[in-house]
């Protein structure tokens, strides 16, 4: 089954053993700056046509956002883009982003976030989706024995960007929603710099 196959939280929780609760993820941030790059890739993104594909939402939006991120990590991290994940018959196919927990990274070892692109910008829409991939990312590092015990996602449209928290069986699914405009953009770097190692 592909990831973009689980379409409901309750489809989610149904076909694999987890749960699932809203609460609030990350009570305090520190907001961190964005980049001088970072400033001026959202800029000209915002010059662009309204109506993004989900190609270019990924290519204008998202991916700047992924780079600055892995400068503040001080490229301690790997970001792979449409990377294969397949775990079993439940649980395979291609993800939009996965971030590892090493940098320099050839091949996945060590996945510690799943991004995933709201379909028809829907944010809600791609939970379930985001759900299966952490899942899965759980349980490859099960395999490859890596004592990594919360795995992280996040579902977004480029502008909108809600996140996901995976412990053992119970899938915490944050109340707010951060966004990638104006003072929110050091807010939503902040919440990734509390995820991620630097």
């Amino acid at each position: 089954m592909s990831y973009s196959d689980y379409q409901t939280l309750k489809e989610l929780t149904k076909k694999l053993p987890i749960t699932y609760q809203v609460a609030d993820l990350f009570p305090t941030i520190q907001e961190v700056p964005p980049s001088v790059f970072l400033l001026h890739s959202l800029e000209v993104a915002q010059a662009l046509p309204s109506t993004f594909s989900e190609k270019a939402r990924s290519e204008n939006l998202i991916t700047p956002i992924l780079f600055d991120i892995f400068e503040h990590t001080q490229q301690s991290i790997t970001i792979f883009s449409g990377c294969s994940l397949n775990i079993n018959e439940q649980l395979s196919g291609i993800c939009d982003y996965l971030i590892a927990g090493k940098s320099q990274l050839l091949a996945l070892d060590s996945p510690i976030v799943c991004i995933v692109e709201a379909k028809n910008r829907s944010i809600d829409e791609g939970l379930a989706q985001a759900g299966a991939e952490m899942v899965a990312a759980q349980m490859f590092n099960q395999q490859e024995q890596n004592e990594i015990n919360v795995i992280y996602g996040a579902v977004t449209n480029g502008i909108e960007w809600k996140f996901l928290k995976l412990t053992e069986a119970v899938l915490i699914i944050d109340k707010k929603i951060y966004f990638s405009s104006g003072e929110n953009l050091k807010v939503l770097l902040g919440v990734f710099a509390l995820i991620l190692p630097c």
